[in-house]
């Protein structure tokens, strides 16, 4: 999903830097499910059973804990000194605003890991164009085909 987010900035023509940044945002998008699902493990495995809804996911992680796994990942990286622009994608990663077209890192990586899960959005072809993305980024085949009970943390 990394090497997606970048290839995306890349040909959004980001500055190096800034791939960089998205590129690390993408590796350490979701760092904050090893957290919670390393110190709940039986209350996060049942999180993540059935959600492929995303935001169903992360309203859960809310209720039962009070913040969700993007808060949780971002605050770790701030911890461990990780720059803010790194952090702040790890944080903004879900909140970002794909549908309309904005390209912020965060959104960038949202994208990229749209289309690696097979997200509805990502895999319309005309969208990806009409937020002018290559024919590239057009989702992988059997992407979003997990089957319940069969979940990455």
């Amino acid at each position: 999903m990394a090497t997606l987010a970048r290839k995306i900035a890349k040909a959004r023509q980001f500055p190096p830097r800034l791939v960089a940044d998205i590129y690390l945002g993408g590796l350490m998008h979701d760092i904050g499910k090893l957290l919670l699902g390393s110190n709940f493990p039986d209350e996060y495995r049942e999180v993540v059973r059935c959600f492929r809804d995303s935001r169903a996911l992360r309203e859960t992680e809310s209720k039962l804990f009070g913040t969700t796994h993007a808060e949780v990942g971002a605050y770790l990286l701030w911890l461990w000194g990780v720059p803010g622009s790194i952090t702040g994608i790890v944080a903004l990663h879900h909140s970002a605003n794909v549908a309309a077209g904005a390209m912020e890192p965060a959104d960038v990586v949202q994208l990229a890991d749209r289309i690696v899960q097979g997200g509805e959005s990502a895999r319309d072809i005309q969208y990806l164009a009409a937020i002018g993305l290559p024919s590239w980024t057009a989702p992988f085949p059997g992407a979003g085909k997990l089957p319940c009970g069969l979940v990455t943390i």
